[in-house]
């Protein structure tokens, strides 16, 4: 970090020589190249159930869906995108179990809604 003159309040950050450390991953992901790759590999190493690791990922999604919509891609940006594009398949393969889970659980709920309905329409005839 190169820090400028004290009433500036302002630093500069050479990301690329940034350590690979869990605290700098954040900023190493806003990297590029060699750098952004291995910040991004260490993000999907990060343990599932992190939730650090789940918002970057959508945070990542986001971006890699708003490079494909803005910007013509370069042979850089699409280094970017295929690390980025790990990054899209994880999340998509969690939503969608996600998804499958919450419609689980909502089936569930609906039959037994039923049967103690229908359950409760049979005891009021006693």
């Amino acid at each position: 970090m190169y820090f400028l003159p004290e009433g500036l309040k302002t630093a500069i950050v050479a990301i690329n020589q940034l350590p690979s450390t869990p605290e700098t991953l954040w900023l190493r992901i806003l990297g590029r190249d060699e750098t952004q790759q291995q910040a991004i590999t260490e993000l999907l190493a990060l343990p599932t159930d992190d939730p650090r690791r789940s918002r970057v990922l959508q945070l990542l999604v986001n971006w890699r869906i708003t490079l494909e919509i803005t910007e013509e891609i370069t042979e850089e940006g699409g280094e970017l995108m295929a690390a980025l594009s790990q990054a899209y398949l994880e999340w998509e393969q969690k939503t969608k179990q996600e998804g499958r889970q919450e419609g689980e659980r909502s089936l569930v709920l609906r039959l037994l809604t039923r049967r103690v309905a229908k359950c409760l329409k049979g005891c009021d005839r006693k």
